[in-house]
């Protein structure tokens, strides 16, 4: 799941206009496992020929020019190349500049046993919190957004969304808000630089003490410090986990009532 979020996400940010196509294909299957591959083609820039050999290196970005407009890679495919092969699989692509780029990727995954027939749908259920309060949604990638913003309309809040730090702080001073949740890696200002002035504007419609919790997918050492350095209250991983994420909410926005995660399908 992690993968294919990056992989989208950067075909639609790299798409100005046209498509994005996802396949999936069962490459091998036995009665034990199958062997899985999936596909993110997209018609947008593609990568120049000089800058693809570095697409998987740490910290790499394709073009410099790109950064403030588009977001870059980075981080983001060295994660999906550990990702893939840590599930037995490889990552790889073709791009052709100015007519768009095609990421594929394959995991082994072993079929997981029927469940016991004993086993009550209700044992396995967990009761979410309905919550109430108006949240500012800022992330720049678009999957991004419609995937929390489903989650957080479910949960009972009323979300806007930005798409960057700049845009987060403008909208803070337009109308109050009861809690940020912040994406760390966006182009123009980040998570991090966003959440410092927050701290330190005096002209926020809400109070500069607000909840922020950070969105991120870097499950690095240290993260979650730097975060709270930075003068965010919390931190959720990316891909978004619906218990995780209530579970943070829960902390800091009032509870109503409970509802059973089978309203969020």
């Amino acid at each position: 799941r992690q993968v294919i979020t990056n992989l989208v996400g950067n075909a639609i940010k790299f798409t100005p206009a046209g498509t994005v196509e996802i396949t999936a294909t069962v490459v091998t299957a036995d009665a034990g496992a199958e062997r899985l591959r999936f596909c993110i083609k997209d018609s947008g820039i593609g990568i120049p020929l000089e800058k693809q050999k570095l697409l998987f290196e740490r910290l790499s970005q394709v073009d410099a020019s790109t950064t403030r407009k588009f977001g870059g890679t980075g981080l983001g495919l060295v994660i999906s190349k550990q990702l893939a092969e840590l599930m037995g699989g490889q990552i790889g692509f073709s791009s052709e500049p100015g007519k768009g780029s095609e990421f594929w990727f394959t995991i082994h995954l072993e079929r997981a046993p029927r469940p016991s027939p004993s086993t009550s749908k209700s044992e396995a259920l967990f009761e979410l919190p309905v919550l109430r309060g108006r949240v500012l949604l800022v992330d720049d990638n678009s999957t991004n957004q419609l995937v929390a913003g489903y989650i957080l309309g479910k949960l009972g809040l009323t979300p806007d969304t930005v798409g960057d730090g700049e845009a987060a702080i403008e909208a803070l001073k337009a109308q109050p808000y009861d809690l940020v949740l912040m994406d760390v890696q966006m182009p123009i200002l980040d998570g991090y630089e966003a959440t410092k002035i927050i701290r330190q504007s005096n002209s926020l419609a809400c109070a500069a003490s607000i909840p922020v919790i950070a969105m991120t997918a870097n499950a690095m050492l240290g993260d979650r410090e730097r975060c709270l350095a930075a003068g965010m209250n919390d931190y959720v991983s990316k891909p978004i986990n619906v218990g995780e994420l209530s579970a943070v909410l829960r902390k800091w926005l009032p509870t109503a009532q409970k509802v059973s995660p089978e309203s969020l399908s």
